[in-house]
């Protein structure tokens, strides 16, 4: 005998059994090492950077850096300044007896033109591709030779194919061999040829004379790392999404020596798909790193911030620019802690209210004075208006009374309220309220050290943390109180190194690093989790992209940068390798909440029953999930939910949902809808049951055993993560 869905559901879900394994929410994406591009530098010239290295292009000469990580004391440059070029004793072109032009930009090329013949440099992945074009026949007799002044710390050897290598054992730089081009697709080996100081690039004469034209002459610049170098070289990498283009900025630390880490950027699509090249956020001389990232949503633009100081210890100062989602630097680098303090650990906060996003919160450490904020206003034009800043918190705890982190919540906050979470090794951790223009409202304590992440909406927050395993917490703000909730172990863990939180619409998933039995082989796991921290949904472990060893994750849930809707985002975090020199990039992968397995239709409907669906997935904890009817009759005034749970159907003019369950509904032009809230809970995880909608009254008779009856098509849902 059917029941109503009120009475039976829970009944139902209790004697559920489970099916499946939960369904993979992780789809790949980024990895920092394809990432490349040519851009400008801070003083405004051109730029071509890629994974493992940098080249500047200044005054007729072409200067690359390989990045050799901290293993490199100071970064080891090779240039490059053209000389000569010549056939026999016929000179097509001397450098030194005209003045060096101004390089051109465009298509990822930087050229200068050299009587006629350009000299180009390309942008690639794996280095600066240098060429020599020839539009015609040069003239003269004999080898056409290209003649430099190399200026490198390290005499070259010669390889076994023809390239020169400038590295000791930590490493250095590689030019490639040459190779002849013509305008057929023909191709010539050439020669590379070492004479005190002085490099030379030849091509046979006889393949000059016989090529189509133009003509190109073609090595490579690129970075050799041997054993001692690139430790860590790509990390500290942090990550935000603007709703307004639907993208997301993905930053990081370039490590080039011990002297010398740039900040760089890349945007990825709403899919996780990167877009265009890499972007140079900052390149200058010392040392940028530990960026942050907010969205200024009203602005649809990103702002950065980082640590910046002349040496590996410091003293620093906190500076930052904005960003457009298409790609340019758009405001001037601005001062934000900058003075007698040693100024760490700067995390930023994006879109924090429904009503505005032109300005972003900027939180720091600042060392003596305390954990410090500024409000940003950012005008259309990237250009950015400091207010005040304020001390929120004094010092205390840690080395110098610096915090291990600082971590602002992300995203939207109808109550215009923050919660800064301060990471201290040596003695309590500890939260702070904010107001919207960064001034402390309230302070609470985190019974835990090291690292933290956090995040939340409204005033309603989670804050992760490590103390024997992945620790939640719930605190909530409700306007003039701060409320701590029970501290709740995160099943699935041991350790929790540098988690983070993010909230996903109506629920917050956690990740951290977890230590595993092999050493430097650590996993990035992560869990849903309700408000007030009860486990929603069972873990999961995110898959390797390249290499074994997982660190730092960071999330961007598609909700903090304006998008109220989705449940899904962006996880990025650092893979470097088990075995030194432990090389390491940056990697990404987009996340979802809750993605769930599709519904299937089983069979069409009937007369004019309508389509039945659902308003988003089958997931546990999904407590807004209805199912849906939509284009049935609009006069029928009665609507019947079939559930049931897979028995064979009735046929009469259509297959009939034998039910178990029914529920009856007033429908609105024929449409209706039933909120069915899913317990969260993993054991329920391959629960299967089907729908339908019967429409009374629709006009239509196309079962003859139900009188002016017409049915919805039939629908099965599968419950999945």
């Amino acid at each position: 005998m059917n029941r109503t869905l009120s009475l039976l559901v829970p009944m139902l879900f209790a004697a559920a059994v489970v099916a499946q394994e939960p369904t993979e929410s992780i789809a790949r994406g980024f990895d920092a090492r394809a990432a490349f591009g040519l851009v400008h530098a801070d003083d405004g010239t051109p730029l071509a950077i890629g994974h493992d290295y940098k080249a500047s292009f200044r005054h007729g000469a072409m200067q690359f850096v390989p990045a050799l990580g901290t293993a490199a004391p100071t970064n080891r440059p090779l240039s490059f300044r053209l000389g000569t070029i010549a056939r026999g004793r016929a000179v097509l072109h001397d450098a030194d007896a005209a003045a060096a032009p101004e390089p051109v930009m465009h298509d990822g090329v930087v050229t200068w033109s050299r009587s006629g013949i350009l000299e180009r440099y390309e942008a690639r992945a794996d280095g600066v591709a240098q060429s020599f074009v020839l539009a015609a026949h040069p003239g003269g007799a004999g080898d056409l030779v290209v003649r430099g002044t190399v200026e490198s710390a390290f005499v070259p050897r010669q390889r076994e194919d023809g390239s020169l290598c400038f590295a000791d054992e930590i490493g250095g730089v590689t030019i490639g061999g040459v190779t002849g081009i013509d305008a057929n697709g023909v191709h010539c080996p050439g020669e590379l040829r070492w004479q005190s100081g002085e490099l030379e690039l030849r091509l046979p004469g006889a393949f000059v004379d016989d090529a189509a034209y133009p003509l190109v002459l073609d090595p490579l610049f690129g970075t050799t790392v041997l054993y001692g170098g690139s430790s860590f070289d790509d990390g500290e990498v942090d990550v935000a999404y603007e709703a307004g283009s639907d993208t997301y900025l993905v930053v990081w630390a370039r490590v080039f020596s011990n002297a010398d880490h740039d900040v760089r950027a890349q945007r990825l699509d709403g899919s996780g798909a990167p877009i265009a090249g890499a972007i140079s956020v900052t390149s200058a001389a010392g040392i940028e790193r530990r960026p942050s990232v907010g969205s200024v949503r009203v602005r649809q633009k990103y702002f950065v911030a980082w640590e910046e100081g002349p040496a590996f210890l410091g003293p620093f100062d906190i500076r930052g620019r904005t960003i457009d989602p298409g790609g340019a630097a758009s405001g001037a680098v601005v001062d934000i802690g900058v003075g007698i303090d040693n100024d760490t650990s700067c995390a930023v906060s994006g879109v924090r209210s429904p009503t505005s996003g032109d300005d972003v919160l900027v939180a720091w450490s600042s060392n003596p004075s305390g954990i410090t904020t500024r409000l940003l206003a950012i005008a259309a034009n990237g250009s950015v208006t400091p207010s005040a800043p304020n001390v929120v918190a004094t010092p205390g705890g840690g080395f110098g009374g610096e915090p291990d982190s600082l971590r602002l919540s992300r995203g939207r906050t109808p109550s215009s309220v923050s919660l800064l979470a301060i990471g201290r090794s040596s003695t309590i951790s500890s939260v702070v309220v904010l107001d919207y223009s960064g001034n402390a409202l309230a302070t609470g304590g985190v019974f835990g050290s090291g690292p933290i992440g956090v995040d939340g909406a409204g005033g309603t927050f989670v804050v992760a943390w490590d103390i024997s395993g992945c620790t939640c917490q719930s605190f909530v703000w409700s306007g003039s109180a701060l409320t701590q909730g029970p501290v709740v172990q995160v099943p699935g863990s041991t350790s929790c190194r540098r988690p983070d939180v993010a909230f996903v619409g109506d629920r917050f998933l956690v990740t951290w690093e977890e230590q595993t039995a092999t050493p430097f082989d650590n996993e990035i796991r992560g869990l849903a989790v309700l408000p007030d921290c009860s486990v929603c949904g069972q873990g999961f472990t995110v898959p390797t992209i390249a290499r074994p060893n997982q660190r730092a994750p960071r999330l961007a849930p598609r909700f903090s940068g304006g998008d109220s809707l989705s449940t899904d985002g962006l996880l990025v975090w650092e893979e470097t390798a088990s075995t030194l020199p432990f090389q390491g990039s940056v990697v990404g992968q987009r996340f979802g909440a809750m993605l769930g397995t599709p519904p299937v239709t089983l069979s069409a409907g009937c007369g004019n029953g309508g389509t039945a669906g659902t308003n988003g997935p089958f997931s546990p904890g999904n407590a807004g999930f209805r199912m849906t009817l939509t284009g049935g009759s609009p006069v029928a005034p009665v609507a019947l939910l079939l559930l049931g749970l897979g028995d064979p159907p009735l046929v009469c003019g259509c297959p009939l949902t034998v039910s178990v369950a029914t529920e009856a509904i007033v429908p609105n032009l024929g449409s209706a809808s039933y909120l069915f809230p899913v317990p969260c809970d993993a054991a329920f995880l391959g629960f299967q049951m089907e729908f339908q909608w019967l429409l009374f009254g629709a006009g239509t008779t196309p079962c003859p055993l139900l009188q002016d009856v017409a049915a919805s098509s039939r629908v099965r849902l599968t419950l999945s993560e």
